[in-house]
């Protein structure tokens, strides 16, 4: 059985009450799957608002 098997399992199927049960088990430890990429988009910290480019 494949890792991705096991989390999709988790993550898609599992009730509430046994789901927070196995996500302490997990290597993450997430409760929602979210993309690898998802976060460099969104992630906006470390950037000055309304910055003036020099060049």
């Amino acid at each position: 059985m494949s890792h991705e098997t096991i989390y999709r399992s988790l993550y898609v199927l599992a009730s509430s009450v046994l789901k927070k049960e196995l996500v302490k088990h997990l290597r993450s430890q997430r409760q929602m799957r979210r993309s690898r990429y998802a976060k460099k988009k969104s992630d906006k910290r470390g950037q000055i608002k309304d910055a003036v480019p020099i060049s």
